[in-house]
């Protein structure tokens, strides 16, 4: 429950759990001082742990069978490694393409999104928070990227791309992506053959629960 609660920031139903919490690490010899304050770092992961999100119908392109699938699709279907239902995707690494695993889709809450438009004619909706890789091999916010004039890197790491646009669209339910690497990050794409690295969840809210 906590775990869900963390994933899919419930900050309210998360604080219910703080006595049982504390319940739970007493049973394991863990003094209540210290799961107060394990407790209390869960809580905060569950507002900000977490990279900003996109929106549901961002596209990946799974490499096993060539297909693309949209976030709200594989979290309501329950892909990733997780649930034994497999989704390989591009990831950016040192400057290199390789393969990676989703462990896990996931609902954040709804949120504040805005349209990127990028020179070449993707289209990404996401929060203003969002990290995407950039020219410097550095992880970017979306606001960082429009007040510095970054460029993202493109989906064959060989060329970059720019923002031409940036428009508000309102509320709407934003979903994470957790990866199996280190390397935290993924390939959205478009069906006409773009692609940007997008920044995934940390899985340091994670940690703490399996703490």
């Amino acid at each position: 429950l906590i775990h869900n609660c963390v994933g899919k920031k419930k900050l309210e139903l998360l604080a219910q759990q703080r006595d049982m919490f504390v319940v739970g690490c007493s049973k394991n010899d863990i003094k209540k001082d210290i799961a107060d304050k394990i407790f209390d770092q869960i809580n905060y992961f569950g507002g900000y742990g977490f990279n900003k999100c996109l929106s549901g119908d961002t596209l990946v392109l799974n490499k096993l069978d060539n297909f693309y699938y949209s976030l709200k699709d594989l979290c309501d279907y329950g892909f990733g490694s997780k649930y034994k239902k497999p989704i390989i995707l591009d990831s950016c690494v040192d400057g290199s393409v390789v393969d990676d695993e989703v462990v896990e889709v996931f609902e954040t809450g709804e949120q504040e999104v805005y349209k990127v438009s990028l020179f070449g004619g993707m289209i990404i909706k996401c929060t203003m928070d969002h990290k995407f890789c950039c020219s410097d091999y550095k992880k970017h916010t979306l606001k960082d990227i429009v007040e510095n004039k970054l460029f993202i890197l493109s989906h064959s790491l060989k060329s970059c791309v720019a923002i031409c646009s940036v428009e508000k669209i309102g509320m709407q339910m934003t979903y994470n992506v957790t990866m199996k690497s280190d390397q935290h990050n993924y390939k959205i794409v478009d069906k006409e053959g773009n692609g940007v690295y997008s920044s995934n969840s940390h899985s340091a809210a994670y940690s703490l629960l399996a703490y």
